[in-house]
């Protein structure tokens, strides 16, 4: 507020409030007073006689007392807003004088290029102030139109930042700028304080973010120097916006077991959630562009029914971005096809579900009570995939049965009279898998052949696991797991299967055979929400299914790893 305003005020309520006080005293004693609101109380007197007075006097005395409380708040009011008022003066005032005293000791002008531009275009002077601030802001050098207009019309000085004197070494910071930039919050609190901010949010929250990936490779964020990139490692992020990557009715190719929108399952929320790594990101599938990579080459998928599972998905994928009439569809015994007729590409499924030959190889009856390998015999399922480009292998759930045996065929399944042992369940597996790798070291050792195995998906069938009701599955689960776990350790069952597949790749790596292990275990372990339970063609009994993912859904993640990993 403006002081003399504040000054005006100050001074009319102080003479009412003297003026009042006399008249109240003069009203009191002798009824007459000067300018006074008790004037009225004579005329009464006069009017209406004695009596009248001494009726409204108490009346009148309460108004008198009541305005000059009135009278004497306003005084003290504007006597607090004036000494207020001058406190606030007078450091403004202090910080022009200062400022005027560093206008007139300010060095002198450092570029001669300058004094020569404002030389040769002086302008007057007309005053001290304009004097000021052509000694503190000199014209720069013209360099452009923008810079021009701004040298024509100089803002006005507005505060000290603005009137600083440019010089050769800026005077150091104040001591209310050090504490500011003390103060001043750095980028790592800045993100503490958004972590502690999400810390508050549900988990659903928490995901309900909408961030596109990017199309690149596996480049850090923020800045990071490009290094080897864990893809296996991060979060699910719901994505509405660019997931699913395709329609189920853009994929005829769909196999019924896992087409949950086709059998009912109404609720899509399992389609909207994207594979995040913590490092990096994941490149974003491109069907076009893997269909470049993989021109004129065969990629097949050899595995038991999770890899049928990814294949369908990968159908799906390259099916959504081709016309009709550039695509094809085979079935076979045990082999099912998607040709992409314009870049001559064959994505292929095989059915062996031990990778060696077994009693389980019919692709529809398949089911034995007691199961059958027969030791390194692979040749009969390799001589239809040996001539592929790109070999995705994978063995899990038929392996999954730890308290079960697992009998082992030496000679041929024709044979009556060849030997069968049985062996414990794991035993099994690693005859199988180094009949795998002697397979491969012998035909594929030295090959441009690109070689994948992919990783265990767990099953979510007991809801106990992740804090669900025990005798429950995954059945009515809608979200996935939030908690970073992986329920696997050194004495899981799960675990030790990786851990020997990991050491068979190894071999094979110093025999001239690289196989690409890509992790899946921990990325599909939260998804206890994507499976199909009864929203799928029933074959042979119906139940709940925890074991397979619906497509499209977590699958498609699958191919993304494999998309980014395909050369």
């Amino acid at each position: 507020m403006n002081l003399r305003l504040l000054f005006g005020l100050f001074v009319i309520s102080s003479f009412w409030s003297v003026e009042l006080f006399i008249g109240f005293i003069f009203t009191w004693h002798t009824r007459s007073s000067i300018f006074s609101p008790f004037e009225i109380m004579h005329r009464w007197e006069r009017e209406g006689g004695r009596e009248m007075v001494l009726l409204k006097a108490p009346l009148l005395r309460i108004r008198g007392f009541f305005c000059s409380f009135i009278a004497f708040f306003l005084v003290v009011l504007s006597a607090v807003l004036v000494l207020n008022q001058i406190q606030t003066q007078t450091p403004l005032i202090e910080q022009k004088e200062n400022r005027s005293g560093q206008l007139h000791n300010a060095p002198p002008l450092i570029h001669e290029k300058e004094n020569q531009v404002a030389n040769q275009n002086p302008q007057p002077l007309t005053n001290q102030k304009d004097h000021q601030e052509g000694v503190q802001n000199p014209p720069p050098l013209i360099h452009d139109k923008e810079d021009q207009a701004r040298n024509q019309n100089p803002p006005p000085l507005t505060d000290q930042k603005e009137n600083q004197v440019p010089t050769q070494n800026p005077p150091p910071l104040t001591d209310q700028k050090e504490i500011q930039l003390q103060n001043a919050p750095s980028a790592n609190n800045a993100e503490n304080k958004e972590d502690q901010k999400e810390e508050k949010r549900t988990p659903l929250e928490e995901n309900l973010e909408i961030n596109k990936p990017s199309n690149g490779g596996a480049t850090l964020r923020d800045g990071e120097e490009k290094v080897e990139c864990d893809w296996s490692m991060g979060q699910w992020v719901y994505d509405n916006v660019t997931r699913p990557l395709y329609h189920m009715d853009q994929c005829k190719f769909m196999h019924e077991e896992v087409a949950c929108d086709k059998y009912g399952r109404k609720d899509v929320m399992y389609q909207q959630w994207r594979w995040q790594p913590h490092s990096c990101d994941l490149p974003r599938f491109d069907g076009i562009r893997l269909l470049e990579k993989i021109r004129g080459k065969r990629l097949v998928f050899i595995g038991d029914s999770l890899n049928r599972n990814q294949w369908a998905a990968m159908a799906c994928l390259i099916e959504s971005v081709l016309p009709e009439e550039q695509k094809k569809r085979v079935y076979t015994f045990n082999v099912m096809s998607l040709i992409a007729k314009s870049y001559s590409v064959t994505v292929d499924f095989y059915w062996s579900p031990l990778l060696v030959e077994s009693n389980a190889d019919d692709p529809v009856n398949h089911q034995k009570p007691t199961r059958i390998m027969k030791a390194y015999g692979l040749e009969k399922h390799a001589k239809n995939y040996m001539d592929a480009d790109i070999l995705v292998f994978n063995a899990h759930i038929w392996w999954q049965l730890p308290d079960t045996k697992m009998r082992i065929l030496y000679g041929e399944f024709e044979d009556a009279n060849a030997t069968i042992t049985d062996v414990e369940m794991f035993e099994g597996f690693e005859i199988a898998l180094n009949s795998w790798s002697h397979w491969l070291k012998n035909h594929l050792n030295n090959t441009n052949k690109q070689i994948f195995f992919m990783t265990y998906s767990t099953s979510h069938s007991r809801a106990e696991d992740w804090g669900g009701k025990n005798n429950e599955t995954c059945h009515g689960e809608t979200e996935p797991i939030y908690e970073e776990r992986l329920k696997s350790n050194n004495t899981n069952w799960d675990h030790k299967m990786t851990r020997k597949v990991e050491e068979v790749v190894a071999n094979l790596k110093t025999k001239g055979v690289t196989v690409q292990i890509v992790n899946i275990s921990q990325l599909s372990e939260y998804r206890k929400d994507a499976h199909p339970t009864i929203y799928r063609k029933f074959y042979p009994t119906p139940y709940d299914d925890c074991t397979h993912f619906c497509v499209p859904g977590v699958p498609d993640v699958w191919n993304e790893l494999l998309y980014a990993y395909i050369q």
